[in-house]
């Protein structure tokens, strides 16, 4: 199976430049904290061990089938566009619901 993988690409003012897209990647025990992953594409990537939390941004984030068991999550930051896989409770997470999206 070919996967495709794009890093995102930030610009010395904060700007998103480029995508992000990493389904189905194993990205176990990588750190993500405080990473801007707005609109990225981890649908069925592996994130277990990873540390998602901080400031992460997940906005608009595509987490469908991902496997998350493990991953520290508190403080990242989505909104009512980021897709979780199902049954996954973010608030027991701790991650934090943005008001504007």
């Amino acid at each position: 199976m070919t996967s495709k993988r794009r890093i995102a690409i930030i610009d010395q003012y904060g700007e998103h430049v480029a995508a992000v897209y990493f389904q189905g990647a194993d990205l176990r025990g990588s750190n993500l904290r405080d990473a801007s992953l707005v609109g990225a594409n981890l649908r069925r990537a592996n994130l277990g061990a990873d540390n998602l939390g901080g400031t992460t941004s997940l906005q608009g984030t595509n987490l469908a089938e991902a496997v998350l068991e493990g991953a520290n999550m508190l403080g990242a930051r989505i909104d009512d566009r980021t897709v979780f896989p199902a049954g996954f409770d973010p608030n027991a997470m701790g991650m934090v619901a943005d008001s504007e999206s």
